[in-house]
C-alpha cells in the first residue's frame, strides 16, 4: 500500500561521506512526488541485514514505512563537478 504525501513535491538529499581516498563527497538531491509504502512483504523485498543497526525488529519495526520518490529532477555535486540526470520514464 502506497499513501502519498500531502505534499506534491518532495526533496531527498542522498550523499556519500567519502567515494574514495582523497576524493570530495557526492550530493545528490532528487525532486518529485513521494508516496509512503507500510506493506511488510515490501519491506522484506527490499531488506539487508545492514539494516537490521537501526531496525533490530526487522520488518516488524513500529512505524517502519519506505519512501518512494518518482523523480522529476535529479542534481548532483561533488564540489568540483555539478550537474543533472534524466530521471527515467
Amino acid at each position: 500500500m502506497t499513501t502519498r504525501v500531502p505534499c506534491p513535491t518532495s526533496n531527498a538529499t542522498p550523499t556519500s561521506p567519502c567515494r574514495s581516498r582523497g576524493a570530495p563527497p557526492l550530493f545528490v538531491a532528487v525532486e518529485g512526488e513521494a508516496g509512503i509504502i507500510r506493506d511488510k512483504a515490501t519491506f522484506a523485498d527490499h531488506w539487508t541485514s545492514d539494516l537490521e543497526r537501526w531496525f533490530p525488529d526487522g520488518i516488524d519495526t513500529p512505524g517502519m514505512a519506505l519512501i518512494k520518490v518518482a523523480a522529476v529532477r535529479i542534481h548532483y555535486w561533488d564540489g568540483e563537478e555539478e550537474g543533472e540526470v534524466a530521471p527515467r520514464a
